[in-house]
């Protein structure tokens, strides 16, 4: 019989007994027999396993460690938490009184406002750091947005995101979008034409000069074989265009050329004299690249050099000009048997 206590009577000697540290599992061995008794009341519940020191045993179900005569539930080991794949990407809105955007990528690493964290994500909050602040980030199910708390050490701010770009939804061309013959224009403090040649084997050229690239995302990186240029290309998945952002390494650069076309301010151009090349000039000058330049000068001593405004002095049939900012310097030479500039071009 078997008491309250969870203690059982019998005829025969009892040769070992076990149970769990709340006694409302107990197993007594009496000779070949094993009887398992749960919440005081035998049962014909089996033992899977040896009921030895250090051996883990089955019974109903659960695994139970043997440690002398006390039968130790064994703690499952908890999994590890699934990542939350629907946070991945761009998310917009209000945190605090501010503006916020909030980028999280699926590597653990993010943004916010544009300075960079690392997170973690343990399966119920994403916990993003920086130096500057901390993130708690609770995706919100039925809303489908993000409850943001911001902390910077002095004071915190909530907020919810709810404007969200899934990462994969973002279009992100591959590098053979890029890859084939580009021509524009590009605007400066000149308008040049360009010609941009990408090929599949990570090289190209930026209008006759070599370069090599990298792709990331929709960018491509690229540096002139000279170390002349570094060239930023950025592909517009709308238009299916490319932006172009090019960075001048050099301090100074040359260019040299004729202007021939000519408009004068007043009168026949076949009477053009040094005296009288005011007016509208037009042509080409060469230096690293071609330039189409327009070059306006006024009897006022004042004109334009493709749109930028310049003065100039004349001394015999050589004209030198800048412009207000003294970037770039302009010698001209009127040739009048040819009625024509020579163009000098230095600039800084």
């Amino acid at each position: 019989m078997v008491g309250k206590d969870g203690l059982i009577a019998s005829r025969s000697e009892i040769t070992s007994a076990f149970m769990t540290p709340d006694y409302t599992l107990c197993v007594y061995v009496i000779g070949e027999d094993t009887i398992v008794v749960k919440d005081n009341a035998i049962t014909d519940l089996t033992v899977e396993g040896t009921l030895a020191e250090g051996e883990t045993v089955v019974i109903d179900g659960s695994s139970y460690i043997v440690k002398g005569e006390v039968l130790t539930p064994e703690t499952p080991e908890e999994p590890d938490p699934e990542p939350v794949s629907g946070y991945y990407g761009t998310w917009k809105g209000e945190v605090g009184p501010n503006t916020a955007t909030l980028v999280l990528n699926d590597d653990g690493t993010g943004s916010y406002n544009g300075t960079s964290f690392t997170y973690v994500d343990n399966g119920e909050e994403i916990v993003a750091t920086a130096e500057e602040f901390t993130l708690t980030i609770i995706y919100d199910e039925a809303s489908q947005s993000l409850d943001v708390t911001f902390d910077d050490g002095e004071f915190q701010s909530n907020g919810t995101l709810a404007d969200f770009v899934p990462a994969e939804s973002e279009e992100t061309p591959e590098e053979s979008t890029f890859i084939g013959t580009w021509t524009g224009t590009l605007e400066g403090r000149v308008t040049i034409d360009v010609t941009i040649v990408i090929n599949d084997d990570m090289s190209g050229s930026y209008n006759g000069m070599s370069f090599t690239y990298t792709v990331e995302g929709n960018e491509i990186s690229a540096t002139t074989d000279d170390g002349t240029y570094e060239i930023t290309i950025t592909y517009i998945p709308e238009t299916q265009e490319v932006e172009v952002h090019v960075l001048d390494t050099y301090e100074y650069y040359e260019f040299d050329g004729t202007l021939s076309d000519y408009t004068p301010t007043e009168g026949d151009s076949s009477e053009t004299t040094v005296e009288s090349f005011y007016g509208t000039w037009k042509g080409e000058i060469t230096g690293r690249n071609t330039i189409q330049v327009t070059l306006v000068l006024k009897d006022d001593f004042t004109g334009t050099y493709n749109d930028v405004e310049i003065t100039f002095e004349v001394d015999g049939n050589v004209i030198t000009g800048t412009d207000a900012d003294g970037l770039f310097e302009l010698t001209l030479t009127y040739d009048e048997s040819s009625k024509s500039l020579k163009v000098s071009y230095y600039s800084y």
